[in-house]
């Protein structure tokens, strides 16, 4: 509900101590949290700062302590939260590395749900650097995935970025009708 500043004051009610004690996993959700939170404030360094320790996070934790966050492989989840970030921050290369690593996690994993979140990462990677026939692709095959599997919020969302790749191609009324839906 565009409350942020409420859920960061609560988020902060806990002292480093505290969320030194918390679980790994614990300690990434919120961290999570904190960056979109910040993210949405505009506070890009933090949000970027966050992401960034919270990928050194994951990457120090064994594998089998790592749990999904809203089902996909929570590595996957913390690069699209860099990669948003890095966007408007203007560091593109970055953000292209970022969505090669969620690739490379997703072919390791091969979890359909991660993947439909690393084929939104590669859509929008083909549409920043202009391959917009290439981010079309994408957006229908993780259209197909994500109906198959009934992830209903990432199908919507998918319909919306199609329609967008499509108006950018000059398919103007197939990509509004998407965007209508």
């Amino acid at each position: 509900g565009g409350r942020f500043d409420e859920g960061l004051a609560l988020l902060e009610q806990f002292g480093p101590e505290e969320v030194a004690a918390l679980k790994p996993m614990s300690r990434v959700f919120r961290a999570l949290v904190v960056g979109l939170i910040k993210f949405h404030l505009g506070a890009l360094d933090e949000a970027h700062g966050i992401a960034q320790a919270t990928l050194r996070e994951l990457a120090a934790m064994p594998a089998q302590d790592r749990q999904d966050v809203s089902g996909a492989d929570a590595r996957v989840v913390a690069l699209t939260q860099a990669v948003a970030v890095c966007v408007p921050l203007g560091l593109l290369e970055q953000a292209d590395a970022y969505t090669n690593a969620a690739i490379q996690v997703a072919q390791e994993r091969a979890h359909p749900p991660t993947q439909a979140w690393v084929l939104s990462l590669e859509r929008w990677m083909a549409y920043r650097h202009g391959d917009v026939e290439e981010s079309i692709r994408l957006s229908k095959a993780r259209l197909a995935l994500t109906q198959g599997l009934g992830l209903d919020s990432q199908f919507g969302a998918g319909k919306v970025l199609l329609g967008r790749a499509m108006v950018a191609f000059g398919q103007v009324e197939e990509g509004a009708q998407l965007l209508h839906e």
